[in-house]
Formats: C-alpha cells, sequence, structure tokens
C-alpha cells in the first residue's frame, strides 16, 4: 500500500530549509535509519534549489509542488514545476563520477546533480503538459 501526500513551497531559497524538515519527518514514518532519511532530505533540497536557480533564475512567486510517495518498497518525490526546462541531463551523471578523493577540489556549487545521483537509486527528468518533472526513487531495504 502506498501513502502520498503533496507539498506545495513558493520559489523563495528561504522556503526550502523547512521544505526539508518536512520530508525528513514525513519519511521518518517509514524508516528510522537516520543517514538514511538524511539523503533523502538532501536530495530533494538540492532538487528544489535546482528548481528554484534554474528554472526560476531565482525568482519568487511561482509554485513548486513536491509529492512525497511511501510505498513499501520504496520512496518516491516527485518534484514538478512549471518553469524553463532544466539542460541539464541527470543520465550524463554518474555515481562513479561522485568521489570525496580530494574534498579541496570540490567546487562550491553544481554539485547538487552528483549528490542526487549518488543516494537515489532512480533519477528521471522529463516534461509533460508544459511542466518539468523530477522523479527520484529510493529503494527500501526489508
Amino acid at each position: 500500500m502506498s501513502q502520498s501526500i503533496k507539498l506545495i513551497c513558493d520559489s523563495r531559497i528561504d522556503n526550502v530549509p523547512l521544505l526539508g524538515l518536512a520530508v525528513s519527518a514525513i519519511c521518518s514514518h517509514a524508516s528510522q535509519d537516520e543517514s538514511l532519511l538524511y539523503q533523502l532530505e538532501v536530495c530533494v533540497v538540492e532538487a528544489v534549489n535546482n528548481v528554484i536557480i534554474h528554472s526560476y533564475d531565482r525568482k519568487p512567486g511561482y509554485e513548486i509542488e513536491v509529492i512525497i510517495t511511501l510505498n513499501q518498497d520504496f520512496f518516491e518525490f516527485q518534484i514538478i514545476d512549471s518553469g524553463q526546462k532544466l539542460s541539464a541531463k541527470f543520465d550524463s551523471i554518474t555515481k562513479s563520477e561522485f568521489y570525496f578523493a580530494d574534498l579541496n577540489a570540490l567546487r562550491e556549487s553544481g554539485n547538487g546533480l552528483l549528490i542526487i545521483n549518488s543516494f537515489m537509486d532512480e533519477v528521471t527528468y522529463n516534461q509533460q503538459a508544459g511542466k518539468n518533472i523530477t522523479t527520484m526513487r529510493k529503494k527500501r531495504l526489508h
């Protein structure tokens, strides 16, 4: 059985930490694994930041939908916006590219997609009816 909830927030960066707390609290009903909860929160925060920065050009006043689905087999997050199409290709950044061999060499920005692809099992991006939809799925271990 799946349970879903839709959260809607304005495209303001200062809303993102509150959204992250909400994601963590909701997902904590399905798992007590603090490391997993942190990973899920970080991925949603990074995806929403990408929408605000790249799709809405940091402009407030636009809606971002976050649909959280808790299932016995997975956690799923859909980030939906109606801004500019994101030019980044999720498939072009693989998990093998994400490592911390040299912490001093890490860029301060631009690592969001790497983080998302490292923590999530599946990440897709598509457009439907003028909306951008990023879907992230993490399998639950039983």
